[in-house]
């Protein structure tokens, strides 16, 4: 027997995602004991931040690195910021559609340079012990849809064990 319950909702401020968002609220209408885990992708971390080009002696190359992490640590707090609207308006649509708040949990991940984002959003979903993951889908036209990638194609190839809910906008 599946002991996992709960859904993971992918959230990235897009039209697709908000659907998503809406969608679950319309499935889940009056459910207040739903588990739902918001997931926010942060950007990679940009190039200049990852490391510094070195300096002439070990005490210079001590401070250098100091700063550059405090840097790195500043655009994290950023990011971690720019993602609590995100949270805020798909909480109040969730709640508005009756699901308890007091169910919801705030998810940030930053991704390492080695992870995909299928692979972040899977790992999170086990981690929180959800069942099904939720995720938005852009249409696009035939033409488009040759060159463009889908997170939800990698997510259902890979998430053996989960419902996907895959909403198209």
């Amino acid at each position: 027997m599946n002991e996992r319950r709960g859904l993971l909702v992918a959230i990235d401020g897009s039209p697709a995602a908000e659907e998503a968002i809406r969608y679950v609220g319309t499935m889940m209408a009056g459910q207040p004991s739903v588990e739902v885990h918001l997931l926010h992708v942060l950007p990679p971390v940009p190039p200049t931040l990852r490391e510094h080009g070195g300096a002439g002696s070990a005490a210079e190359e001590e401070a250098l690195g100091t700063k550059l992490e405090l840097e790195r640590k500043d655009w994290e707090r950023e990011q971690v910021n720019y993602s609590q609207p995100l949270f805020e308006r798909a909480e109040f649509v969730l709640a508005e559609a009756g699901l308890a708040t007091s169910m919801f949990e705030e998810v940030c991940r930053l991704p390492t340079d080695a992870e995909q984002l299928s692979e972040i959003c899977l790992k999170a979903a086990r981690n929180a012990g959800c069942n099904t993951i939720v995720v938005g889908r852009k249409s696009f036209s035939w033409l488009g849809e040759r060159w463009h990638h889908h997170l939800c194609h990698e997510i259902v190839r890979r998430g053996e064990g989960f419902a996907v809910w895959v909403v198209c906008s």
